[in-house]
Order: C-alpha cells, then structure tokens, then sequence
C-alpha cells in the first residue's frame, strides 16, 4: 500500500482517511465513522466512511413517521375507551340513581328489565335482601304493637285490683300502705315496660319510615296533652317562633315517641312548678328545656347511655334519652344535649336537629 487512493466513489474525498489502517470500525478527526477492511495480499484497503449525521437523520425521520400518526391517533382512542366505558356502566348508573332517589321508606324490588345478565343477577339478589329486610321491618312493627297492648292489659288489671285492695284495708294502714307501695312499683314496671317496647321499636328501624310531612299538629296535641296532666296545668309552652307549618321526613308515631320522651325527661328532671318551653327553629329543630339545675358537662354525653341515671332517687327508668337518640339517628338527624340551656345561666335543654326533607335541601 502506497497511500494512494485507486478507486473511490463520487462523493468519496481524493484523499485517503486519515486513519490507521486496520480492519475494524474508527472515527476519523471530523467525526466520520470508517470501517476498514485489507486485502488478503496486504496491498489494499477498502475504507467505507459514513458522516455522524447521515444515521442520525433517517432514525429521526422515522420516528416522527411514527409519532406522528399516534398523536391523532391517541385521542381518538381515548375518546372510543370513554364512550365504550360509560356505555357499559349505564345500566350500573341507572340502578345507582334508582337506589340514590328512593325514601328511606321504600323498600320495594329495583326493576330488572333490561339489564346485562351479570348485573340483573346481582339486582335479583339484592331484590331478596330488600324482601326479607321488609318482612324483618313488619315483624318488628307487628311484635312492638302486639306487645304493647299484652303488657298494658295485665299490668293496669293488676294496678286497679291492687288499689281496689289498698282502698278496703284502708290506706292508713300497714297493710293498706304495703299494697299502695306494690302500686307504685308496678307503676314503675309499666313505664320501664313501655320505655322497652319504645326501645324495641326504635332500634326496628321505624324512624327511617317517614315521609315529608306537617308536624306542627301533633307538637301541639302533645303539647296540650302534657298540660291536662294533674298538676301540670299551663307548665309547657309552645314558641312556633311565628311558623304556620313544620315539615319533616318522618314517621309520626316514632317522632311521638321521641317528643313525649323528651317532655317527660324536661318534666321529671326540671324545678318543681317551673315552666317547660318547647321551641320550633332556627331551622329544622325542636328545643325542650327546662329550669333545673345545671349538668355537669363530664355527666352530659353519658345521658344517652341505657340505664344511665343521675339520680337514683328519682323515678325513671334511664331509658328516656336513649331511645330519642336511636331514633333521631336513624332519622338522619342528632340529639343534641346542652346544659345550661342555650342562652340561660340554668336548665338543661334538648335539641332534636332534623335533616331537609329530600327535594328540598338547601
């Protein structure tokens, strides 16, 4: 080899590569890429040189080739996988909005006509839980009605035998003062029986019945009731706060239990003689209060315990604001216990917050 260049193609330099020559890959000083190769002789050497550039180029091109058509692509996609999804979850979403717009009270089947088969076959189900739930919910009813008429019958016999007996021995005497004494326990046994039928039934769930309604009639009626008790005349107190309706999503027996709960609680803790004020609003509340002494705040949140009692000496059965907390629990709502009563320096007050009617939040 002479150094002398033989043969070369057009865009070949007249000059041969400055390089060693050597089989294999080099780089030459103006960043061409040389492959080499000699003879079997030794007496030439073929050189093929490429510019950095020249691959770099054709891999750039191809990949915008590439990217290119995905860019378009790419949304495209995302829009069919969208429609696709959101057309197979509209039976799912339909069933979701039946479920969302019924009332607590309606528990009858989810209609599933139309449905996928996968998804008709877990409404079916769920048909059955609703079934049985609503058989459970009747039972309850029939058990806690059919109770309270068989404990009230016997027990109010036993009462008027019993005074009928305390009355002929007499009730200045021992023995006549004894069966006064059972008179009054059994007294005490039918208000703890009836708190237990009032518990029972509203842990059955029966608060969750209700539909929107005008409660403001039956506040009054008890109300007024509470007042024609003996001894009790013009102690309880109405503020409607100057409204002509009250409208709840609620079950009117149920919320009886928990307002007459909530006198007799007002009436049995207050100061003799005092006045009991039952107070509409703001908003959908009604506040109980009373003039007692004040509670201590450690005492205040075990109220709602069953059996829990302040004072043993005094009648009653522990049961009174518990049975209103489940109650308004289930409503949706609270109960909310203060002491002293809001804006006073005494008494302890009783707040049932109530929850919008549905359709007319906000």
């Amino acid at each position: 080899m002479d150094g002398q260049v033989k043969l070369r193609s057009h865009q070949a330099p007249m000059r041969p590569f400055v390089l060693p020559v050597a089989t294999g890959f080099a780089w030459d000083a103006v960043g061409r890429r040389v492959y080499s190769e000699l003879s079997v002789d030794g007496r030439y050497a073929i050189e093929i040189a490429e510019p950095a550039g020249h691959r770099r180029e054709p891999i750039v091109n191809a990949i915008l080739l590439l990217l290119l058509p995905l860019g378009g692509l790419v949304p495209v996609a995302i829009w069919l996988i969208r429609r696709s999804v959101r057309r197979g979850l509209k039976p799912l979403l339909a069933v979701q909005r039946e479920i969302a717009g019924r009332s607590r009270s309606n528990l009858a089947p989810l209609p599933v006509a139309g449905l996928p088969e996968e998804l008709g076959t877990m409404v079916v189900d769920v048909n059955q839980l609703l079934l049985r739930l609503a058989h459970a919910m009747e039972s309850e009813r029939s058990f806690a009605a059919n109770s309270a008429h068989e404990l009230r019958t016997p027990v109010a016999a036993a009462m008027a035998q019993t005074q009928v007996l305390a009355a002929r021995l007499g009730e200045d005497t021992p023995l006549g003062q004894r069966a006064l004494a059972i008179v009054a326990e059994m007294r005490r046994m039918a208000r703890l029986a009836e708190r237990l039928l009032q518990l029972s039934r509203a842990e059955a769930g029966l608060a969750m019945t209700g539909e929107a309604q005008d409660v403001l009639p039956l506040l009054e009626l008890l109300v007024a009731d509470a007042n024609r008790q003996a001894g009790q005349a013009g102690r309880f107190r109405l503020d409607r706060g100057g409204a002509g309706s009250f409208i709840l999503a609620a079950d009117l027996d149920t919320l009886g239990i928990a307002f007459r709960n909530l006198l007799d609680n007002a009436l049995l803790h207050g100061t003799p003689g005092g006045e009991i004020l039952v107070r509409l609003g703001p908003g959908l509340e009604i506040a109980v209060s009373n003039d007692g002494p004040v509670v201590p705040a450690a005492n205040l949140s075990r109220l709602t315990e069953r059996f829990h009692r302040l004072d043993a000496d005094r009648p009653g059965s522990g049961l009174g604001l518990a049975i209103v907390e489940s109650i308004m629990r289930q409503m949706g709502g609270a109960l909310r216990l203060h002491s002293p009563a809001r804006g006073a320096a005494a008494g302890f007050e009783a707040v049932l917050a109530f929850p919008a009617p549905a359709g007319q939040a906000g």
